[in-house]
Formats: structure tokens, C-alpha cells, sequence
């Protein structure tokens, strides 16, 4: 359900609603609100966040090259094995169209926090999760003008620890 419900609570950034797509291909676009920063990316950046979806299950997604709702990249994870999950993936999205760049099997543990770092240096993009690599793929944005954000699906969350840096 929704609408989205973005707050802060004791220093972290909460998103209080459930909210979801709903529509035709739900499991594989996994949307259903995001938050995006007004600040610009660097050329080159790490960005480092922490998550607790406190026993949820649902989508998890950290946004980066954000353009506008249609051109943007996510590192997403889903543990609840009826929405597909478990899995992590790093897309692109492109129009209406996911590209998954990279993916594993491996979801999160609903009953405790997670970091997640994203890397983009030298026109390679590298994620990893509670201090561990996932993966690394080509960069295909070629240029620093797109924005960070958190983007939840179906799940209630709290972000803590946001950065983003030099590497």
C-alpha cells in the first residue's frame, strides 16, 4: 500500500509505507518509491550506505546516475523467495527496461543491518555487501551528472550512515 512515507527518526532516514508496483511484470521491475539527492555526483565516487529492513523481506534498492525515472542504475536485493528472491543485482534502467548487469543468489538476513558500498572509479562499477565484493561491471553512464537516492519496494526501512566520497 501507499502513498510513500519518507521521514526522519532518530537520525535515519525511514520509509514507513509498503508501497509497491503492482502492474504487469511486478517481481521484475520491483519499484515502488524512491528518494533521490539534488546533489551531483563526482567522476568518481564511492557511496556507502547502511540498511535494516527489521524482519522485511521486500526490495531494498540504492540508486546511482540518476537522470530522471527512466535512466538510472540500482544495486537491489530481495530476500522474500515469493518476489523472486532471494538475489542481489546491479541494473540499469532504460526507458521502462531493467538490465540487469550483474546478480548472484544470495539475498539479506531480515533480522539485522546491512552496509552496502558502491564504487564507480575508472569507468568500472563494483558493489559490495557487508564488507564482501559482489561484483563489478562496465559503467556505461560516462559522465558524473547524475544524482544518488533509496529506492524501497513492498518494504519498510531504515537507512542510516549515507556517504558519499572520493575514493
Amino acid at each position: 500500500g501507499g502513498p510513500s512515507s519518507w521521514s526522519i527518526n532518530n537520525g535515519q532516514l525511514v520509509q514507513n509505507s509498503g508501497i509497491f508496483y503492482n502492474g504487469q511484470n511486478r517481481y521484475q521491475i520491483l519499484e515502488g518509491t524512491n528518494i533521490i539527492s539534488k546533489n551531483f555526483e563526482l567522476d568518481q565516487f564511492a557511496y556507502k550506505v547502511d540498511f535494516n529492513t527489521n524482519m522485511g523481506k521486500e526490495g531494498v534498492g540504492i540508486i546511482f546516475h540518476y537522470k530522471d525515472e527512466q535512466h538510472y542504475y540500482r544495486f537491489v536485493t530481495v530476500q522474500n523467495a515469493a518476489s523472486g528472491g532471494p538475489f542481489r543485482q546491479l541494473q540499469a534502467k532504460v526507458q521502462d527496461n531493467f538490465v540487469t548487469l550483474a546478480q548472484n543468489n544470495q539475498g539479506y538476513d531480515p533480522t539485522k543491518p546491512h552496509n552496502v558500498v558502491i564504487k564507480v572509479v575508472n569507468g568500472v562499477i563494483t558493489v559490495s555487501f557487508d564488507g564482501k565484493k559482489q561484483f563489478s561491471a562496465p559503467d556505461g553512464h560516462g559522465s558524473a551528472n547524475g544524482h544518488v537516492g533509496l529506492q524501497t519496494s513492498a518494504n519498510h526501512v531504515a537507512f542510516d550512515n549515507l556517504q558519499v566520497y572520493k575514493p
